[in-house]
C-alpha cells in the first residue's frame, strides 16, 4: 500500500474508460494509435513509455466487442521491450514499449495496454486493407449504338475488394454520378461519333487501371432545301431545264437515305415516294403528260430518325411535245377520239447490244379501245388525223394481228396514250440501230430478214397474205399487219410501222420490210395507216 503514488491513482481513475487518445499527453506515442496499412506496407512503429509502471502489457482483440483476446500479437507485428518478464504466466514487456511490424493478416486488429495491475491506459487498432482492385472487366451497354440524347446505362461486373468506382464519360452527356457498378446516361448529349466511356475500381489500397470500351453515339439526320423552287415546264420526254438539288446536303449518322416525294398540294408531306428517287439531285419524270403540275420535297432517314425539307420544288408541268408544224390538222384533245391505248406488253422483245449500239426493247402492237369507231377513210385529209382502226375490218380473221393502225398525224398527237411511261415512239434512228443489232447497215437496203443474226431474225413464217409479218407470242419476232389510208387499198405483203421523224411537210420516216428485204429508212406520206410498236431505252 506504500507504494501507491498519485500516478496509481490517477490510473484507477480513468481505468473504467477505453481510451481512443491518451489521457494524459505524456502517455501517448510519437506513431497513431490507429493505424492502416496495405499488403506489404510497415506500420510506423507504436512506442509507448512507461512512466507509470516498469512494465506493461498489451492485449490483442479480435474485435471492439472483445469477445476474444490473446497476449500474442496478429502474424507480421512484434511487440517488444526492454526486457519479457513472464510473471503468472503473463506476457509483460519491460517499458518502453514499441509495436512494430508488417501485418499479414487483412482486416482490423484492436488491442489495448493495462499495466500489471490491470488497470487499461489505453487502446488502438492496427488495420490491414486488401490488395488494390484489378482492372475491371468488360463495359456493357445496354443499347449500342445509342442516339444523341438518348439514355443508357454502362455497367462491368463487381471487382474483388474494390469499395467503389470511378466512371469518367464525355464531357457533353449528363450522368447519375453513380459511384458503383453501373451508372447512368440520362443524356447522351449532342457529339456524335465514336466516345470512350472508362472506370476504375477503388479500395483503400489503391485504384486499379481503368476499363475502357468506346460507345457510338449516331445523330438524326438534318437536312436542307429544295432547289430551286421556281416553276418549270417541259414538253414530254424533254429534261426539265434545272435539277433538283437538296442543299446544304443531308447529314447525320449513320449516312442517311433519301428519298424523293412528289405531290400536288406544294407542301412538304402527304406525298407519293418516286420509285428510284434516292439520291441528294434529282432530275423529275419527264415521259407522262401532267399540265395539273407536280410538286417534289425530300426526306433524309437513318436509325436515329427523319428530316423533311422544310419546302418543296416549284410546280414542275409536262406538255405535249411540239406537234409539226405543217402536215397535220390537229383535232382539239378534249374531242379526240384515242382516248386511251397503250402497248401490248406481255410479249416485249429485248435484243442484246451489238456492234456498238445498246441493247433495245420493243413493245408488241400497239393497240386503242376508241379505234373501230369512225372509218378511216372519211372522204377527207383531215379525218386521218386522230383515226385508227383495227386491221381485221380490212383482212380475213385467218390473217388478222394484234394491233391497230393509225395516221402519223394520229401518233404524234397521242404519242403519250399510245406509248406511256418510260415507253416511246420509236425515231428514225431507232429504226436504223434495231436494223444494226438484227445484222443489217441500219441503211435502206435489201436483204433476207429470216436469217438468223446475233440470237434474233425478224420472222418466223408467213401468214395466207404471204406478209413477212407473222406475229408468234412470245417467239421474239417482229410482226404486225398494215393497210393504207384509201379504202381501195388492200393489205399486201408489206409490214409498215411508224417513226417520229419527218421526211418533209407531207411524208414521215417508216420501217418496212416484207418477206424478202428490210428497209429502216423509208418514208410516205403521213396520212397512210402504220401499226405502231413502242421502244424504250435499256
Amino acid at each position: 500500500m506504500k507504494k501507491i503514488t498519485l500516478i496509481s491513482i490517477l490510473i484507477a481513475v480513468f481505468a473504467s474508460k477505453s481510451f481512443a487518445h491518451c489521457p494524459i499527453p505524456q502517455w501517448c506515442p510519437d506513431a497513431p494509435l490507429h493505424q492502416t496499412v496495405c499488403p506489404g506496407d510497415t506500420i510506423e512503429t507504436i512506442e509507448f513509455p512507461s512512466v507509470i509502471a516498469k512494465t506493461l502489457i498489451v492485449t490483442w482483440w479480435t474485435d471492439e466487442t472483445r469477445t476474444y483476446s490473446t497476449l500474442n500479437p496478429p502474424p507480421g507485428i512484434t511487440v517488444s521491450g526492454a526486457s519479457t518478464p513472464t510473471p503468472l504466466g503473463e506476457r509483460e514487456y519491460a517499458w518502453p514499449v514499441s509495436i512494430k511490424g508488417a501485418p499479414t493478416d487483412i482486416g482490423t486488429h484492436h488491442y489495448t495496454v493495462s499495466n500489471t495491475c490491470g488497470v487499461e491506459l489505453l487502446h488502438g487498432s492496427i488495420t490491414l486493407g486488401p490488395p488494390a482492385p484489378t482492372t475491371p472487366g468488360t463495359i456493357t451497354f445496354s443499347n449500342n449504338p445509342v442516339c444523341t440524347g438518348a439514355g443508357f446505362t454502362a455497367s462491368i461486373a463487381a471487382v474483388s475488394n474494390a469499395t467503389s468506382y470511378n466512371w469518367t464519360v464525355p464531357g457533353s452527356m449528363t450522368h447519375d454520378g453513380s459511384d458503383g457498378t453501373t451508372i447512368t446516361i440520362t443524356d447522351a448529349g449532342t457529339t456524335a461519333g465514336s466516345l470512350a466511356i472508362s472506370v476504375t475500381a477503388t479500395n483503400i489500397c489503391g485504384t486499379s487501371a481503368p476499363s475502357t470500351a468506346n460507345i457510338t453515339v449516331n445523330a438524326a439526320p438534318t437536312i436542307g432545301t429544295v432547289t430551286p423552287d421556281t416553276d418549270q415546264s417541259t414538253p414530254r420526254n424533254t429534261p426539265f431545264a434545272n435539277t433538283l438539288t437538296i442543299s446544304p446536303e443531308p447529314t447525320g449518322t449513320p449516312t442517311p437515305t433519301i428519298q424523293w416525294w412528289s405531290n400536288t398540294t406544294g407542301l412538304p408531306s402527304g406525298g407519293t415516294a418516286v420509285s428510284g428517287a434516292t439520291g441528294n439531285t434529282f432530275d423529275p419524270p419527264n415521259d407522262v403528260v401532267n399540265t395539273d403540275g407536280v410538286f417534289y420535297y425530300a426526306v433524309a432517314t437513318n436509325s436515329c430518325g427523319a428530316a423533311t425539307t422544310s419546302n418543296t420544288s416549284g410546280k414542275h408541268i409536262v406538255t405535249m411535245p411540239p406537234l409539226p408544224a405543217t402536215g397535220c390538222d390537229f383535232v382539239n384533245r378534249d374531242s379526240a377520239r384515242i382516248l386511251t391505248g397503250g402497248p401490248v406488253t406481255t410479249d416485249v422483245w429485248t435484243i442484246p447490244a451489238r456492234a456498238g449500239v445498246a441493247s433495245q426493247t420493243w413493245s408488241d402492237l400497239v393497240v386503242s379501245s376508241q379505234c373501230n369507231k369512225t372509218a378511216y377513210n372519211g372522204g377527207s385529209s383531215n379525218n386521218y388525223i386522230s383515226d385508227c382502226r383495227n386491221n381485221s375490218t380490212l383482212v380475213g380473221a385467218t390473217n388478222a394481228f394484234p394491233g391497230h393502225y393509225f395516221s402519223w398525224c394520229a401518233v404524234m398527237q397521242y404519242a403519250d396514250i399510245l406509248c406511256p411511261g418510260d415507253w416511246r415512239v420509236p425515231t428514225r434512228e431507232d429504226f436504223r440501230d434495231l436494223d444494226i443489232l438484227m445484222g443489217g447497215s441500219g441503211e435502206t437496203n435489201t436483204r433476207d430478214p429470216s436469217t438468223a443474226i446475233n440470237g434474233q431474225r425478224y420472222t418466223e413464217g408467213t401468214n395466207t397474205n404471204n406478209t413477212a409479218a407473222t406475229h408468234v407470242p412470245r417467239g421474239g419476232t417482229w410482226g404486225g399487219s398494215r393497210f393504207t389510208a384509201r379504202a381501195s387499198d388492200l393489205t399486201d405483203a408489206n409490214s409498215r410501222y411508224w417513226s417520229s421523224s419527218e421526211f418533209s411537210t407531207p411524208n414521215a420516216f417508216y420501217l418496212r420490210y416484207t418477206a424478202s428485204g428490210v428497209y429502216p429508212q423509208y418514208n410516205v406520206t403521213k396520212d397512210n395507216g402504220f401499226a405502231l410498236r413502242c421502244v424504250k431505252d435499256n
